[in-house]
């Protein structure tokens, strides 16, 4: 008898648990289906392009920082080899 009540005990809880999982996942979907929505729209690009310059992440910041960041590493660190 105590498994049976075990068993169901579980049964239950993943049913619950399934529903609500379901539940979420839609929510998130639609989100998400939302967000791309507004990522086409018309001037979006434009603003995107604004934040990255203002965050320092264009392309030749992102290299700017990475040579900056070598340039600070102690002379006695060896760097390993490269590919090839």
């Amino acid at each position: 008898m105590k498994k049976l009540i075990t068993l169901a005990a579980f049964g239950l809880g993943y049913v619950l648990g399934t529903r609500a999982g379901r539940e979420r996942y839609e929510q998130i979907r639609e989100l998400a289906h939302t967000a791309s929505k507004n990522l086409d729209a018309p001037g979006m690009e434009q603003h995107l392009e604004t934040y990255r310059a203002r965050l320092g992440l264009t392309p030749a910041a992102k290299g700017h920082q990475k040579r900056q960041h070598v340039h600070r590493l102690p002379r006695e660190v060896e760097l390993p080899p490269g590919p090839g």
